[in-house]
């Protein structure tokens, strides 16, 4: 990484199978799971959560039809869902409509505005006895 300073590295192997302290030596996050049905990696980031912070984690919004399990999601949910992790996009930006794009960039600027809280702030989990509200958490700066 230190020959190449302006290329991030994400490791990906499997969609998560190697993810570990020696590996995060020579990357800069990792791809926690080639399922990114936003509902999915509700449970999945929140997992990987207990482990490594969450700059680490790779967490984009994925298409509107998943292909893991092919349910269907608004860009809304998919756009918070990735909002707390690395952010980025796992799709064609350029075959989606007005409606989405629009929710690329809205997600992009609100992830940009909050980043740092995201990344480095304290992290609180709450316990939910509902399985329908499954990882809701709050990070403060600290």
């Amino acid at each position: 990484m230190a020959r190449f300073p302006h290329i991030e590295f994400e490791s990906c192997s499997s969609g998560g199978g190697r993810i570990d302290y020696e590996v995060l030596k020579r990357s800069h996050r990792f791809w926690a799971s080639d399922n990114n049905d936003a509902l999915e990696r509700n449970t999945i980031q929140r997992g990987m959560s207990y482990f490594f912070p969450p700059e680490v984690m790779g967490a984009h919004i994925g298409n509107r039809h998943c292909h893991a399990t092919f349910r269907q999601h608004s860009i809304a949910f998919r756009g918070l869902t990735a909002l707390f992790g690395h952010m980025g996009l796992e799709l064609d930006p350029v075959s989606a409509d007005e409606e989405e794009r629009a929710g690329y960039r809205k997600y992009a600027a609100l992830h940009k505005q909050w980043r740092d809280v995201i990344h480095h702030g304290v992290q609180w989990r709450i316990d939910m006895p509902d399985a329908t509200h499954p990882c809701p958490w709050r990070r403060q700066p600290g």
